[in-house]
């Protein structure tokens, strides 16, 4: 009796070690149902179809979840702030998306070990053709208009005086008054802007003296005209030069709410308009409303790829280098074993293999 005990026993660790007795979980969380927070931030993690996610770190965490046999559900959030407000809570037990390592958020919440370099980089209005609505708005829009028409006013009051006194001076002028004050409007215009006249010869010493001081007026009224102008076209190409974050201050910027983005304007005392839809952000950007839009690049860089037909563009290098992680509660006892994953997925290359199908080579 006592050989068939031992027996048992022996067939019961051969079992074991040869990997037959397999129902021991890979995770102390395996029998638990995760509540894995996900926001819209493309390519990082989209919606695919209702309650379907995608995106590279959606893709990287369901290949860990695979690895360590978690079972998970996901569960969708507006903003950052409603992702940081559940992570802070403890209403989620991991936050997937390019959530960047700050020292304010680590304050709050802990955090997996980077799986991303990323940075900030900037978007554009590619559309900088200064056409004549831009011009005309920004001639009023500095007052020049009514300065023009005050010029306008004083060439047409000109244009009459100058009709009265050809008619009693000059015995071949036209005596109709459309012809009269045709030809007089086109000798007023002709000293505004070449300054020039053919009348000073038949108007006398009085005729000479006023068409000197009209010639010199003339003169200035051209210069005044040429000054605004090149004002206006200078102001417009200044404002529209956007080539790096130091071109960003006095210009208002679009960020997204609650994103390493805002922190980084607001640390440098930029004037930032924040938005919950990138969709918002960049009609604004397009209709003006904003001058740049502040952002990760890669977000950035893929939004502009996914709207060709959109005349938007990113300029400038990557700047203020930034580290994506999964987010975690405080004291998470998930982290370790995310961490032990991570670094499993990165030596045997899908991380690197995962980058270069979303993001080519660097």
């Amino acid at each position: 009796m006592k050989w068939l005990v031992s027996l048992l026993f022996l067939a019961i660790a051969s079992i074991d070690r040869f990997g037959f007795c397999a129902s021991e979980p890979s995770s102390i969380f395996s029998n638990q149902e995760l509540r894995v927070a996900v926001i819209y931030s493309p390519p990082f993690s989209m919606e695919k179809s209702p309650g379907v996610y995608t995106g590279f770190s959606v893709e990287l965490w369901e290949k860990l979840a695979t690895m360590l046999k978690l079972n998970y559900v996901y569960v969708p959030c507006s903003t950052m702030p409603e992702l940081m407000q559940k992570l802070e809570s403890s209403q989620v037990d991991v936050a997937v998306t390019n959530m960047v390592v700050t020292s304010s958020r680590l304050k709050l919440i802990d955090f997996t070990q980077p799986y991303f370099n990323g940075g900030l980089r900037i978007m554009v209005n590619a559309d900088r053709r200064f056409t004549f609505a831009k011009f005309y708005e920004a001639l009023d829009k500095y007052g020049y208009i009514e300065i023009f028409l005050v010029f306008a006013g004083i060439l047409l009051a000109l244009t009459y005086i100058v009709t009265l006194f050809q008619r009693r001076l000059t015995k071949d002028f036209p005596q109709r008054w459309h012809e009269g004050l045709a030809d007089s409007f086109y000798h007023v215009m002709s000293v505004a802007m070449n300054g020039k006249t053919n009348y000073a010869a038949k108007t006398g010493a009085l005729g000479k003296v006023l068409a000197g001081i009209w010639l010199m007026c003339g003169v200035a009224v051209v210069a005044y005209i040429t000054s605004s102008v090149t004002s206006i076209m200078t102001l417009n190409k200044l404002k529209n030069e956007i080539n790096g974050a130091e071109d960003l201050n006095g210009k208002l910027v679009g960020v997204m709410k609650g994103t390493a983005a805002e922190e980084f304007c607001q640390v440098h005392q930029m004037y930032v308009k924040a938005y919950t839809d990138p969709k918002v952000a960049v009609s604004d950007l397009i209709n003006h409303q904003i001058q740049a839009i502040v952002g990760e690049a890669a977000s950035l860089q893929y939004y502009d790829k996914m709207h060709p037909e959109l005349p938007i563009t990113e300029v400038g290098s990557v700047f203020s280098d930034e580290k994506y992680a999964f987010g975690l509660p405080k004291k998470s006892d998930l982290r370790t074993e995310l961490n032990i994953g991570l670094l499993m997925l990165q030596e045997d290359g899908f991380l690197h293999d995962l980058q270069l199908r979303y993001f080519g080579d660097p």
